[in-house]
């Protein structure tokens, strides 16, 4: 197989909405995959979900049409294959896969012959980054513990019938229980996405349905986390599972920093994966910049490096808007007076600490500004104290939005 095998890095990121059993749609997937790719290195994606998200599946088999295709060629995303001692190969993983049933497999072999012939015919080795699955099933039980110790906190966890309580206790005590989230999805009888009782489970219509949305988000959320040498670079859900410990309080709104920058820029929305893949190539030196010095925040939290980024996020944002708005660019795009609030709020939380840099592109076309879209940057360095200062801005976000990303 064209595979070349590269390391994590602080300026990827893995994507968050790509879940077989979350419905979106491809749209929405779209734009996650869109914005990720822009303002990231590479984006992680789960082999996973080129298996059984139907979303993903989808933009996949129209490639050709849509760039998304074009978009793997520029080496802006690389999946997560499990470690092998060959080159990794999409049949092979199909069929672990289909051993261990996994939930919502697709079935069509021809498909995943076309996965493996795609990669194998590209002109430049595809990125990939590797892991040891054996560790996978413990980690997913230190999630769960985790999101469970939250839910009893909240007096959630009483929701869920006294049968399923008694099971999940039981699973995060036995560490010998392999687990993967098909075979949970089989024991407390989930339904997937495209059965009636989907609908029913999510609208938590009764008590049985309210208990089995809470393990539902519980086993989902926590899925897409069970590969333990990518939480070592903070990809974290926060909105579900804050990072660390077992005893983690609620955190407080986070503060915005006060400051302002007036630029010009397009509104995303607009873009597709042939635009993302023409700004990759056309403003490569700008967006090289901007994640040198997102790394280094990343490494060292100061105010210069966290000017740094500011000045290197406005000046690819720049090109960016230069690029599309220029005379011989294939398209035309509209363009708006704009403002950017940098927001870095430094926050403890249990034995990491977050800084969550919301970029939040707002349009001057209302009196009330707007978002065209959020985009959130998380990174962190061990701590011990939970933060406890309250917020006093009015125009605060509440720190649970730092897991949407490129919504």
């Amino acid at each position: 197989m064209n595979w070349e095998k590269i390391k994590i890095t602080n300026s990827m990121t893995q994507t968050m909405f790509l879940d077989n059993q979350i419905k979106y749609t491809p749209e929405v997937v779209q734009n996650s995959i869109k914005m990720q790719s822009l303002l990231f290195d590479k984006l992680l994606i789960n082999r996973a979900y080129f298996l059984n998200n139907p979303d993903l599946i989808d933009i996949f088999k129209k490639k050709e049409n849509n760039g998304f295709g074009n978009l793997i060629e520029n080496g802006a995303i690389a999946p997560v294959m499990v470690e092998g001692q060959t080159a990794p190969s999409f049949t092979k993983e199909w069929e672990d896969a289909n051993n261990q049933n996994m939930t919502g497999l697709k079935t069509d072999k021809k498909y995943v012959e076309e996965l493996d012939l795609f990669f194998e015919n590209m002109a430049e080795p595809a990125s990939y980054v590797s892991f040891d699955y054996t560790n996978a099933s413990e980690n997913y039980r230190k999630l769960i513990k985790n999101y469970c110790n939250r839910l009893k906190e909240k007096g959630d966890f009483s929701n869920i019938e006294d049968d399923a309580q008694k099971r999940i206790d039981d699973i995060i005590l036995d560490s010998n229980e392999q687990l993967t989230r098909s075979r949970l999805y089989n024991e407390f009888k989930i339904p997937l996405r495209e059965e009636l009782e989907y609908e029913y489970v999510r609208a938590e219509v009764g008590k049985l349905e309210k208990s089995k949305n809470i393990i539902k988000n519980m086993l989902d959320v926590n899925y897409n986390f069970n590969i333990p040498d990518l939480n070592n670079f903070n990809f974290e859900y926060t909105n579900t599972h804050p990072p660390g410990c077992d005893d983690e309080k609620e955190l407080h709104i986070i503060d915005s920093l006060d400051r302002d920058i007036e630029i010009k820029i397009i509104d995303f929305k607009e873009l597709d994966f042939f635009d993302v893949v023409n700004i990759r190539n056309k403003c490569a030196d700008e967006h090289a910049h901007f994640l040198k010095a997102y790394e280094s925040l990343k490494n060292t939290y100061k105010e210069n490096n966290l000017e740094t980024l500011a000045h290197n996020f406005e000046e690819y944002v720049n090109s960016i808007s230069n690029l599309l708005t220029n005379t011989n660019y294939t398209k035309k795009f509209s363009l708006h007076e704009s403002k950017i609030s940098l927001e870095c709020p430094h926050y403890k939380c249990g034995r990491k600490t977050f800084i969550a840099h919301e970029l939040k592109i707002n349009t001057n076309r209302t009196e009330q500004l707007e978002p065209l879209f959020q985009m959130v940057l998380n990174v962190g360095i061990p701590e011990d104290e939970t933060r406890k200062t309250e917020s006093k801005s009015k125009n605060s976000w509440n720190t649970n939005d730092t897991g949407i990303r490129g919504y």
